[in-house]
């Protein structure tokens, strides 16, 4: 069990994977030809395991997972390179068996007229003694914005590592420093809007999210809740920065 104490995550939390050696799970996924049963297309810029695809291919169709260059320094700093850790996709063990798990991020841009619309959905697969399994399809709503203002993501997600991890946020009377300790390595889903942001941590295929409520703490299993994909944001403004990395 996750001991859990206070929690609120800054935007200048940032973490790296560790040197631990994390498998594969192999899978049969061929027809005795060389060949796979089914491709499972997922439009994405990383390369997703077979099995991984199998699951979550038909929950994606119509998404695409986002660009580095469609995320503002407030999420992604570009000062930061791991592969393994970006703001549409971090792989790590999220349930301490010693295998891979994923997180990923997709969206989906339409237009209406002048203005374009956006729906983000996050994805974490976690590994099982026979496989991988779905743990969360969340739908986090639509963001719209006009077309003076450039397409733009408005949630990313980056790697938390297990362990401590505090921050001191600063209000007009009183400094507050909040933590959270994780047993195994967690996702941060980080967005533009300081009230958007929460943790998400794995136990077994089970995934559970640590949501930032005023400064309180408000633990639940993640996708209980059907409000958050019902919303649609007004994005007034761009986050944005020239010359960011690709």
């Amino acid at each position: 069990m996750k001991t859990l104490k206070a929690l609120l995550i800054g935007s200048a939390l940032l973490s790296v994977i560790t040197g631990c050696t994390i498998l594969e799970v192999p899978y049969d996924d061929h027809d005795g030809t060389g060949h796979h049963h089914d491709d499972y297309y997922v439009d994405a810029y990383v390369s997703i395991p077979y099995e991984v695809r199998r699951l979550i291919s038909d929950r994606v169709d119509g998404y695409s997972m986002p660009p580095v260059s469609r995320y503002g320094y407030e999420i992604y700093p570009v000062d930061i390179d791991d592969p393994f850790n970006r703001p549409s996709y971090v792989s790590s063990d999220f349930n301490g068996d010693g295998v891979y798990d994923y997180a990923y991020m997709f969206s989906a841009v339409s237009w209406d007229g002048a203005d374009w619309y956006l729906d983000t959905k996050m994805i974490v697969v976690t590994s099982t003694w026979g496989g991988y399994e779905l743990s969360l399809d969340l739908d986090l709503g639509t963001v719209t914005g006009s077309a003076d203002i450039p397409v733009e993501e408005y949630w990313g997600i980056r790697l938390l590592e297990s362990g401590i991890h505090s921050v001191t946020e600063f209000y007009p009377d009183v400094a507050i420093e909040e933590s959270v300790d994780l047993i195994y390595d967690g996702i941060y889903l980080a967005s533009i809007d300081p009230d958007e942001r929460s943790v998400f941590y794995a136990e077994n295929t089970d995934v559970y999210e640590i949501a930032i409520d005023f400064g309180a703490v408000a633990k639940k299993k993640a996708g209980t809740s059907k409000a958050r994909g019902d919303r649609v944001i007004k994005l007034t403004k761009s986050t944005l920065k020239t010359g960011t990395a690709n």
